[in-house]
């Protein structure tokens, strides 16, 4: 028997070809390399072939006898010798490149180096790595690829201490980056990586407080300014998310908390999560702005960073709520239903406006009731606004400045959940209108104004793990038309988050409360 080496096997095919070509294969002996099936040849050492029946491995032998002629195979050597000619040594396919690490840009210091040691020294005398002992406790690097913000989400959530309220393993409750999708299918992530506003909504929905500044909505001074604030700090962390090319660097966007600043020599410390790449690194400041102010390719922003801290009033809202008209008795009964089993039913080719008729047919009773009241809270909350600042003009809303109640719905429409709603709402595909008289002294109902516009709010709120039983490229769809990124005003997002959040501790919640008690809670 000898070795092939084929670039894509496929042993049927071998048989096939080698029983249509035995002959011409043996006829061509005296050959290197048959003109037929391209198969290296043994070397014959000028000696003509003989049939050797003893020996079924190889059909062909030498012969001292110079007057031997080629004879004609009998079926059953033919047929051993397709076999073992088909039983060959495949190579298995190597990537064509792979990596140890990568090295750090001459410009960078290395957290291990010398000089890096040197800089750790000076800027832990000057008080300006606090919070770089909790961070170094729970320093992770991220297990995918695409995780990187993932990664650094665990990691300052548990340097935080914040209890996720939820199981991890066995019994331990803790952060880890697959329980990370109450905003994004985690599926999403793995192709995509996690966008600003996905990096702020994972943070609310788990418990922290978070502060979101763009490069574009703030300046070197204050962002500066706020690396030493939690740097002096033990319970404040600072994560970036910035472009990786502008620090010279291979890849393109990332995302990693600041461990500690250096006065001295004006430079930050990167705790990169990507530790199979880049080893943590004393960065410029400069520089680290310079990388947040280029754009996202993909929402056409800038990027930014992150102050994040523990919110000691965290609890899960579904024991301070469950008994109330609120979002989180929407979602007590929405998620705990059989929204779920019935979404896992359908079919893999169901397109999107079918999981919408699905979702708004199978809603709670009380939900325009909720939408109703929400609408009047808003409103409380946004008048003040609309009196004071009738008129904005474009340039401020570019710098994201607080919209009044018409221009919030306004930004609502700009979503592509709301043409798909509407457009639905028009085919008679989805019964929906918000009729409820919330307050009996007014004959007209400011809810009764923004029917869609509330219809998208909801939607958009909806936790996505509500959709998990779908297929990976239903639950991608849905991640396109609820994406906040592309279109929608700050506070519009904030306000969508921030009932998201209430949403989906619902459904993670470890309390159990009785029916009779709206505060309070006994552990399961």
């Amino acid at each position: 028997m000898f070795s092939i080496i084929l670039k894509q096997p496929n042993k049927s095919n071998i048989i096939k070809h080698l029983n249509n070509n035995i002959n011409k294969s043996l006829k061509c002996y005296y050959s290197t390399q048959c003109s037929t099936c391209s198969i290296p040849l043994p070397n014959n050492n000028n000696t003509q072939p003989t049939t050797n029946n003893n020996n079924n491995n190889n059909i062909l032998s030498s012969s001292n006898n110079s007057n031997s002629i080629l004879s004609q195979p009998t079926i059953s050597t033919t047929t051993t010798t397709i076999q073992n000619l088909a039983n060959i040594q495949v190579s298995k396919e190597k990537p064509l490149v792979s990596f140890y690490k990568r090295n750090l840009p001459s410009h960078l210091v290395e957290f291990s180096s010398d000089e890096g040691k040197k800089i750790f020294k000076e800027s832990l005398e000057s008080g300006y790595m606090e919070g770089y002992f909790s961070l170094a406790e729970q320093f992770v690097s991220q297990s995918d690829p695409a995780y990187c913000g993932l990664a650094s989400l665990a990691m300052v959530l548990n340097s935080l201490k914040i209890d996720p309220k939820r199981l991890w393993k066995g019994p331990w409750r803790w952060f880890a980056e697959d329980m990370l999708d109450c905003c994004i299918p985690i599926e999403s992530v793995k192709q995509r990586g996690v966008s600003f506003t996905e990096f702020s909504c994972l943070s609310r929905c788990n418990g922290a407080n978070i502060h979101s500044i763009r490069a574009e909505e703030s300046d070197i001074s204050t962002f500066r300014d706020n690396i030493k604030e939690a740097c002096s700090k033990t319970n404040t962390h600072l994560v970036m998310s910035y472009s990786r090319k502008v620090l010279g660097q291979t890849g393109v966007g990332h995302y990693s908390p600041i461990g500690g600043y250096n006065p001295q020599k004006d430079l930050a410390l990167v705790l990169d999560v990507a530790r199979f790449k880049y080893s943590p690194h004393w960065v410029p400041v400069q520089v680290l702005w310079d990388s947040m102010t280029e754009l996202n390719t993909e929402t056409k922003k800038s990027r930014g960073y992150f102050l994040l801290s523990g919110n000691p009033s965290y609890t899960p809202s579904f024991c301070r709520t469950k008994n109330t008209l609120s979002w989180s008795s929407v979602a007590d009964k929405y998620l705990n239903s059989d929204i779920p089993q019935i979404l896992s039913k359908m079919s893999s080719q169901a397109n999107i406006e079918s999981i919408l008729e699905i979702l708004f047919k199978n809603l709670p009773t009380e939900t325009p009731y909720v939408l109703c009241a929400y609408s009047h809270e808003l409103h409380n909350r946004l008048s003040l606004i609309e009196q004071n600042n009738e008129i904005l003009s474009q340039h401020q809303h570019a710098l994201n400045q607080p919209l009044n109640f018409s221009q919030f719905f306004k930004e609502l429409s700009k979503s592509k959940s709301f043409n798909i709603i509407q457009e639905m709402v028009n085919q008679n595909r989805i019964h929906w209108k918000v009729s409820h008289q919330h307050d009996l002294n007014t004959p007209k109902e400011i809810c009764h104004e923004y029917p869609i516009h509330l219809a998208t709010l909801m939607f958009l709120a909806l936790p996505s793990h509500l959709f998990n039983k779908l297929s990976i490229d239903q639950r991608e769809q849905l991640r396109s038309i609820r994406n906040l990124d592309y279109s929608l005003n700050v506070q519009v997002i904030n306000e969508i988050m921030k009932i998201r959040e209430e949403m989906f501790q619902v459904s993670q919640s470890p309390c159990e409360c009785s029916p009779e008690q709206q505060i309070g809670c006994l552990s399961k």
